[in-house]
């Protein structure tokens, strides 16, 4: 068994030659008579070919429809994503989908920021859902349907853990969707070795219309009465680079040498399962747990250390034997100054179907990397909680235009 230490958490050219022709006659000199003119020959003049009828059968070949391009870049780069445009208490673009209540406030706030100066900042809320909102109408109809990223960074004003998620609300040719992503925790604590209290909730819907979106609009909440946003980003989805990851699937069979318990030794059970799986034959099985953090993780130092610090996308599906249990994902990364454990926050998870979870972590740590960078799905709920883990999956977010 692979032995690890105890961690938590792409032209031809023609010539015309004349003849000139003579004769001379006995006894003296003789002048020729006049030559007679050369007798054309006769020429058909050929009838012009008359163009083939279009056969009434045959459907003409369409033309070929010119190759869309996709943006690769920050959907809202132009859009104040970051509002560091206005002056403070004047969030310029966003608007607050505070569903007509006249106490809920919305502004510009520099007292809190993810990057730059200044992030946006609601309170008074009346209703869970209100919170800042952005016009994308303009964005989908000019890049098409198809999948789409969506993260944003959020610091909840409270000492206590809520939940935050975002939806898009979508109307094309009269026919209304409501894309929801889950509901993420999140909360104000810094944790260890980070440089920032906010948390980044982040989802790929796929948005499917016809014809031309009529309106459209991205709708952020918190379950707390006030906190901050910033750094909204949206991208098509092909703007992500996925980085394979072998035996993700467990469809190996095996555990080692890509997965192994995240602690040694082990005091818990785990191995292959073939009862569950979301897609293939196999997946990762938990059970017999003395703490909750107890899980398989994935070492992705070579990962790491070839694509290096930044922004990464993970996804895993997972199952529960309970209900009312949750589920996360955690990175780390041990350097010379110790370990760092950026965390996402975790959602609810049930035991009657196979749930996402979906989060983007931003991935650092000083100097050289050492020892490993495990990737954790942790699932709990009570010790001896017990869970299936699949499809491990993690994408390279694009880093921020300076």
């Amino acid at each position: 068994m692979k032995s690890k230490k105890t961690i938590i958490a792409f032209i031809l050219a023609g010539a015309l030659v004349l003849s000139l022709v003579s004769g001379c006659g006995g006894g003296g000199l003789q002048t020729a008579g006049p030559t007679a003119a050369p007798t054309p020959t006769p020429t058909e003049t050929p009838e012009p070919t008359k163009a083939a009828e279009p056969d009434p059968t045959i459907e003409p070949t369409p033309e070929p429809e010119p190759e869309s391009v996709i943006t690769l870049t920050n959907l809202l780069a132009n859009s104040n994503w970051d509002f560091e445009e206005g002056s403070d208490g004047d969030a310029v673009g966003w608007f607050r989908n505070d569903g007509g209540e006249a106490g809920v406030t919305m502004f510009r706030d520099e007292a809190q920021a993810y990057r730059g100066e200044a992030s946006v900042y609601t309170n008074d809320k009346v209703e869970g859902f209100e919170g800042p909102a952005f016009d994308i109408t303009e964005i989908l109809n000019e890049n098409g349907p198809g999948r789409y990223y969506i993260e944003y960074w959020i610091l909840p004003d409270t000492n206590v853990q809520v939940l935050s998620s975002f939806q898009v609300d979508l109307n094309a040719g009269g026919l209304l969707a409501n894309y929801q992503s889950d509901q993420i925790a999140v909360n104000n604590s810094v944790g260890m070795k980070m440089l920032t209290a906010f948390k980044c909730v982040s989802a790929i819907f796929d948005l499917d219309w016809a014809g031309a979106v009529d309106g459209a609009s991205l709708k952020i909440s918190c379950e707390s009465d006030a906190f901050w946003v910033d750094a909204v980003r949206i991208f098509r989805a092909e703007a992500l680079t996925e980085i394979f990851l072998p035996n993700g699937d467990f469809e190996s069979g095996e555990l080692l040498p890509e997965w192994y318990p995240n602690q040694e030794p082990p005091e818990f059970e785990f191995y292959i399962s073939e009862v569950n799986s979301k897609n293939g034959k196999y997946s990762g099985y938990v059970t017999e747990k003395t703490v909750n953090w107890q899980c398989l993780c994935y070492d992705a130092l070579d990962i790491f250390k070839e694509y290096g610090k930044g922004f990464y996308f993970v996804e895993a599906w997972f199952l529960s034997e309970v209900p009312n249990s949750w589920a996360g994902i955690c990175i780390g990364t041990n350097s010379a100054t110790g370990w760092r454990f950026p965390t996402a926050g975790g959602t609810s998870l049930g035991n009657e179907f196979w749930k996402k979870i979906e989060a983007t972590i931003d991935v650092t740590w000083d100097g050289t990397l050492v020892g490993e960078a495990p990737i954790y799905p942790q699932a709990g709920g009570d010790v001896d909680y017990s869970f299936w883990v699949d499809d491990l999956r993690l994408f390279k977010v694009p880093d921020y235009e300076e």
